[in-house]
């Protein structure tokens, strides 16, 4: 499949551009206007509609895929591209970067998202604007080349495992509309309320009074009128603004933090930006600082990075330095949405949770390029957007989710089938995903191989979508009883096979057993007592089809490779007892998959 042409428009972003430097001078808000002069370049008010162009790619079979190209909000702050005006930019799209892209072949979409993030114009980068929404075009056209989802193709070219259910959200409300709030509590949606807290005397208190009776009432507010079992976590975005109350004392900001904390008890706090830097190293040191004071002071406090945190060359080294506990990943600033793709497998990598973010100023079709982003790559959770309205901002992206997950659990390329929840139920569960953060799931599914080799004839795989299997080391175990745990490595449906990584601890015993199907062993570490004979690290057996085998002992704390192509029955002196096969390890996987979101809703 190839790109026939180019095609763009100029046309509205999801909400307003602010020129922050001005708020931060002292404008004064006039209802939703700030009169006066702007003080950053670009700006003709300070505040202004926002702006986008639309990038749409006619595919040579007649489909068409699309893209937005928009800022976030805040433009040209702390290191971000100065404000994205369609008509500065519209020129370029119909006229250089038609030519570069048409006749190009689009049934990958890295290689052609890399050369188009790395291009410059007159000797200089692309807007991040421009990469971001010609790069969503490109993620969207490689997905209907291959007839599937955009999480498809994410998992396949970047080595990672599609979610199994919708992602939790964090509503981004305004903190003065109370009814939006509480439709929000009433959504059970998962972490609220963002908010915008930019002015120190107006939003926190000169004693940091104001904020804490905010959050205080949004606590409140969820005990009057949420469902019993409903607790979010709250999230505050200051802006910098506990920086500038506080200055560089750092114990007292953590002394702070405490006490917000203990005001939104027992909801667990996210508080992002509490200052903005000078530089990005300054920034670093910061979160560094401030993180290492709350855990000395034992205060449960989340801290989350935006500013300076703006590419993904600032996200590695946020992460890098373990700076803190999750990055904003505000997908516009990224430029190409390669570079966010990479930036949240790369935080999760490291340990540091995300939130795959953006801006209210995003449109619907950025949104749900997100979404699709975001279940493939797993974040803690995502931003609502566009807009700020909320509800519209949630219908987008959890019906984007849905209607993604349902179509690769019809077509069977999931495995194992997402299991999915009304949106009703979604408060507890998404508790769980989001409390934990970057909480990592079993299995990372790998690219198809041998993708970019040379091939002497074409011996490609006829069937497109098959995919290696990747279990981390990091995996979880199952717990099967107080001494006998098991990983799930791989399950085969259609032949009944099974590999399995099985832990016993010393004087663990299996009852006896007949194999229904041949399998293998292979001792990693410890000692079995296996009928009159000892196993050892490095030994392995073969234990044939129909084969009966007595009791197996752990002699000392064991670690074994199982595979098993078929059954395996278990019996006592008076009956069968009970019997494991790939259906059973299944079961066994999928329930433990549930159990840390069943104990989150207790």
């Amino acid at each position: 499949m190839k790109i026939a042409d180019l095609i763009c428009t100029a046309g509205r972003a999801g909400f307003f551009n602010r020129d922050l430097a001005a708020v931060k001078a002292g404008a004064r808000a006039d209802g939703f206007a700030y009169p006066g002069r702007p003080v950053s370049p670009g700006f003709t008010h300070i505040v202004q509609p926002g702006t986008a162009i639309s990038v749409m790619l006619m595919l040579d079979d007649g489909q068409v895929a699309f893209g937005d190209c928009m800022d976030v909000i805040l433009s040209g702050v702390a290191g971000r591209d100065p404000l994205f005006r369609a008509e500065d930019h519209l020129g370029f799209l119909q006229t250089v970067m038609r030519e570069r892209l048409r006749g190009r072949p689009i049934d990958r979409f890295r290689p052609l998202a890399e050369e188009v993030d790395r291009s410059q114009h007159q000797g200089r980068p692309l807007h991040t604007a421009l990469r971001y929404g010609v790069t969503q075009a490109l993620l969207h056209a490689a997905a209907l080349a291959n007839h599937c989802t955009m999480a498809e193709i994410v998992a396949r070219e970047y080595a990672c495992d599609i979610a199994k259910e919708p992602l939790p959200i964090l509503a981004s409300c305004h903190k003065e509309d109370v009814q939006m709030i509480d439709r929000m509590i009433l959504k059970r949606v998962e972490l609220l309320p963002h908010a915008s807290f930019q002015q120190v005397e107006r939003d926190i208190g000169l004693n940091g009074e104001k904020l804490v009776a905010y959050a205080q009432g949004i606590v409140c507010r969820v005990r009057e009128i949420g469902d019993p079992d409903y607790r979010p976590i709250i999230h505050l975005d200051v802006y910098g603004t506990i920086g500038e109350l506080f200055g560089e004392d750092t114990a007292a900001i953590a002394h702070y933090l405490g006490e917000l904390a203990a005001a939104v008890a027992p909801h667990e706090l996210l508080v992002e930006s509490f200052v903005i830097a000078p530089s990005r190293a300054a920034q670093i040191e910061r979160f560094r600082a401030l993180r290492a004071a709350l855990r000395q002071a034992e205060h449960r406090v989340g801290i989350i990075v935006d500013e300076w945190c703006n590419t993904l060359d600032d996200i590695k080294a946020f992460a890098d330095a373990e700076a803190a506990d999750y990055a904003q990943i505000k997908t516009p600033d990224l430029g190409g949405v390669n570079n966010t793709i990479e930036a949240v497998l790369y935080a999760r990598a490291k340990g540091m949770g995300c939130c795959l973010g953006g801006s209210g100023n995003e449109t619907d079709q950025s949104a749900r390029i997100t979404a699709q982003i975001g279940l493939a790559t797993r974040p803690s959770f995502l931003l609502s957007k566009p807009g700020f309205g909320g509800d519209e901002a949630l219908m987008i992206q959890i019906n984007e989710m849905l209607r993604t997950l349902a179509l690769i659990e019809a077509r069977g390329r999931a495995y194992p089938t997402p299991t999915l929840s009304p949106p009703a139920a979604r408060g507890s569960r998404g508790e769980a995903a989001a409390g934990e953060g970057h909480r990592r799931q079993m299995s990372d599914t790998l690219s198809r191989g041998g993708a970019d080799m040379p091939l002497p004839q074409d011996i490609r795989p006829v069937f497109q979508d098959i995919q290696d299997t990747l279990v981390r080391l990091d995996s979880p175990w199952i717990e099967q009883s107080p001494t006998a745990k098991m990983k799930v490595l791989w399950v085969g449906r259609e032949t009944g096979t099974f590999a399995l990584l099985i832990h016993w601890k010393k004087g663990h015993v299996a009852s006896p057993h007949k194999h229904l199907a041949g399998a293998h062993a292979y001792v990693i570490s410890g000692k079995l007592q296996v009928r009159n004979g000892t196993l050892d690290a490095g030994d392995y057996v073969y234990e044939p089809s129909g084969i009966l085998h007595d009791a197996t002992t752990a002699l000392e704390d064991t670690t074994y490779l199982f595979i098993c192509n078929g059954a395996v029955l278990y019996f006592d002196e008076n009956s069968f007892t009970r019997y494991l096969n790939w259906e059973v390890v299944e079961k066994l996987r999928a329930q433990h998959a549930s159990v840390p979101q069943a104990q989150a809703a207790e």
